[in-house]
């Protein structure tokens, strides 16, 4: 999750992101990560 947290601190101002955004976020990340698992 480190290398997201950090794509996501450079790209966006986390003091402005919604709550739901970053959850959106995370949770997009780990169904490519769960597609790409063998």
């Amino acid at each position: 999750w480190r290398p997201k947290v950090t794509a996501i601190e450079e790209a966006k101002d986390l003091k402005k992101m919604s709550l739901k955004s970053l959850i959106s976020n995370l949770i997009s990340h780990e169904m490519v990560l769960n597609a790409d698992a063998p």
